[in-house]
């Protein structure tokens, strides 16, 4: 990571452009060059962005300074990722499989017991137990594998690791836990349905299977983890949100690890440091939304298989396998894991089958390849029995009750989609070379020319979220996905990692940001689909980590040249500038970035994403310290039900009653003594209310009114204290 000798202004032209295209991407008003291809690029990609001619100078700029960098950088040695595999004494494998027969039978006959279980209309909930048996029994198989083999287990924490992990969690639910209640102060319109399903399991109202499917068709699993929260602490707001920072948090550990055995325990706390205050990060970590629970299995997948990879550990295999086929009983995304770690394991398959037809290698190399093919082939066979006796049981009870969920949400995400498709192009247009196609509920077309134009619009949407706002304007993210300032940093780290793609450690990482980018936005509909691919947020946090160190490195060669050329030959003033200076110019520029994570979301956020009319009631009554009476004022009749969702489910000090415009005009409304009111009504009804306050005048009514971003007035509200000797009455 280390810029060569010579190519300093190289480096420096290109991270200077980096910077400019970063100040020309989000303007909204015209910057810099006019382009002829602008309108017909307009009709391929269909952008969502405020101006796309600069968004053209931009991602040119965003080219350039990339090529400069990719060429001033070093490039790292090639690994020949399997060549390095270390040397153990594997056991005799008929001898071995003799010896633990029992424990292998026991675990078939338990996972044979539970699949037989699950075909069936209500199967036991102890199921659940007897699948963890079987899997604790094969686990116990690959310990007593890597036991005979000598193969050391040790994830090697010095006490410096295990301070900054506690620091780092420390600091993560700190960070994730402050305000939790009142930033956001509103709920995602489908957000809810998640807390029905956990409040009724933890109250012992839900009745179906640990292995079924529930809100909006995603594993049931994710609810549980949140109703568990739930009987933790409480029912409330807070705690069902802090279900998702705690899981987000955690993921700090596999991060952590992963940074650290890749690189070094410096990558690691700035990687783990990004990824507590990463804007996109706490979005999702303060919903209550099941997103944020597929970061965990995919992250901890990842590193088990890397560190399973390093010590050719077949326990380690085995509980990565664990790992992947944990993410199904996740957010779908969680799936990732499954799909980056096999994918993973291919390619150093094929990479390892390769060497031994390399000439340009020494013999005793190629020969040891052909050795280590087999045992290779044998732990990758290893983590696809446990990721499938993981997987299997959700697979196949969902497959008995609803075999058409299984793909119910792959099919509707693709974006040969028609629902998707019919957004930008006519009927005719989509069928006119072949008539719809239908997968049980969802219809698709088929029209390469047109697939070529949706999956580059699904690219370029992508890859911009991770530069520009206007594309991820949602879920509560008001900030390029990689940060205000992180992003150009997660550029130098992008483009650090292309330039020693051949090394193992840097192809991991590219396989997991890409693939995740590429299966959860670019083919699917409607991207970026930045609530998909929240599994890809630990390496959008270790490249920009990457980024980092290597610009401080960078800035620390330049100082030591000059000083080397001012105080020659007194090379002695020279050793400050080695580690205190480089972990001081480190430490600014992640407190930095920190401090312009933290303002985006905890002070930009919130004035970005104002409440509509239905939350202002809600987190009104979430702040109340006392009973108080609200009453809502309706014109339309339809309304005369209405009641904010989170007054309705979520304990509140509110006594909520609605009452008609019509009623409150002939004055059909009786205070009670003693008692604090306070009235919502929209602006139509402001003549009523206005009539209503007349009388009320002794009382000293407080007027409030509520607005939108854009300045309209949403409603209103009037809050009086009726005191006991007053006791009046409208009417």
């Amino acid at each position: 990571m280390r810029v060569r000798d010579g190519h300093g202004a190289r480096f420096t032209l290109g991270f200077l452009f980096i910077c400019a295209a970063q100040y020309l991407l989000p303007q909204t008003t015209f910057v810099f060059l006019r382009y002829n291809f602008a309108p017909w690029l307009g009709e391929i990609l269909h952008p969502n962005v405020s101006n796309l001619e600069n968004v053209i100078s931009g991602i040119i700029l965003l080219c350039l300074g990339g090529i400069l960098i990719f060429r001033a950088v070093e490039r790292a040695p090639s690994s020949d990722f399997p060549a390095d595999l270390p040397v153990t004494q594997p056991p005799n494998l008929i001898k071995f499989l003799r010896r633990h027969w029992s424990s292998l039978l026991g675990a078939g006959l338990l996972l044979g017991y539970v699949l037989y279980n699950l075909v069936q209309p209500d199967p036991s909930p102890g199921l659940v137990a007897i699948w963890i048996g079987a899997l604790a029994l094969l686990a116990r198989v690959t310990f007593f594998y890597d036991r005979e083999a000598g193969t050391s287990l040790s994830l090697r924490l010095t006490r410096w690791d295990v301070l900054w992990l506690v620091v780092l969690l420390a600091a993560g639910l700190v960070i994730g836990a402050y305000q939790l209640e009142e930033i956001p102060n509103s709920l995602v319109s489908d957000e809810g349905n998640f807390w029905d399903r956990a409040v009724a399991i933890a109250d012992g109202r839900e009745l179906r299977s640990f292995f079924d499917v529930g809100v909006y068709s995603y594993p049931l699993p994710g609810s549980f983890y949140q109703a568990y929260i739930f009987r933790l602490f409480g029912y409330s707001l807070w705690s069902w949100r802090f279900s998702s920072v705690l899981i987000t948090v955690l993921t700090v550990v596999p991060l952590y690890l992963l940074a650290r055995d890749m690189f070094n325990r410096r990558m690691a706390v700035v990687a783990s440091v990004l990824l507590i205050t990463l804007p996109y990060s706490l979005a999702f970590a303060r919903m209550g939304y099941n997103n944020s629970q597929a970061v965990l299995p995919v992250a901890l997948a990842v590193y088990l298989i890397y560190v399973a990879l390093q010590r050719r550990s077949m326990f380690y295999f085995g509980l990565g396998g664990i790992a992947a086929g944990a993410g199904f009983y996740t957010y779908t995304a969680g799936r990732l894991g499954l799909a980056v770690t096999a994918g993973f394991l291919a390619c150093m398959l094929v990479a390892q089958w390769f060497i031994r037809f390399r000439r340009k290698l020494p013999d005793e190399q190629r020969q040891q390849a052909a050795k280590d093919l087999p045992v290779l082939l044998l732990l990758i066979v290893v983590f696809g029995v446990m990721a499938a006796v993981t997987t299997a049981p959700h697979l196949v009870h969902t497959n008995f009750i609803s075999p058409e969920l299984l793909q119910y949400k792959m099919l509707e995400s693709l974006f040969p989609n028609t629902h998707y498709a019919l957004a930008f192009y006519p009927a005719d247009e989509l069928f006119r070379d072949y008539p719809p196609i239908h997968f049980g509920d969802q219809e698709f077309f088929f029209r390469p020319d047109l697939y070529v134009q949706l999956f580059a619009r699904g690219v370029f949407h992508t890859m911009l979220s991770l530069h520009e706002t206007t594309v991820t304007h949602s879920h509560y993210i008001s900030a390029p996905l990689a940060g205000h300032i992180g992003v150009i940093f997660y550029f130098i780290g992008f483009v650090v990692a292309l330039r020693n793609l051949r090394q193992r450690e840097y192809f991991l990482i590219m396989f997991w940001f890409m693939g995740g980018l590429f299966l959860l936005s670019m083919v699917n509909t409607f991207p970026p689909r930045q609530q998909h691919f929240v599994p890809v947020i630990p390496m959008i946090t270790l490249l920009t980590a990457i980024g980092i160190v290597t610009w401080v490195e960078f800035v620390l060669g330049r100082l030591r040249t000059l000083l080397a050329r001012l105080a020659q030959p007194q090379r002695e003033r020279l050793r400050p500038l080695r580690s205190p200076a480089a972990f001081a110019l480190l430490g600014v520029v992640l407190a930095a970035l920190v401090v312009t994570n933290l303002q985006n979301y905890f002070v930009q956020m919130p004035q970005e994403y104002l409440p509509d009319f239905e939350n202002i009631i809600a987190w009104k009554a979430l702040e109340l310290e006392e009973t108080e009476n609200f009453v809502y004022v309706y014109a339309d009749p339809s309304r005369a039900e209405f009641i904010p969702w989170v007054i309705y489910y979520i304990p509140t000090k509110a006594e909520y009653q609605t009452i008609s415009s019509d009623d409150l005009a002939a004055r059909h409304f009786e205070f009670a003594p003693d008692t604090d009111y306070t009235f919502f009504f929209p602006l139509q009804d402001m003549e009523v209310m206005d009539a209503f306050l007349r009388e009320m005048e002794p009382l000293d009514p407080e007027f409030t009114s509520y607005s939108d971003v854009e300045g309209r007035t949403l409603g209103a509200s009037v809050s009086v204290y009726v005191p006991a000797s007053a006791e009046p009455e409208a009417g």
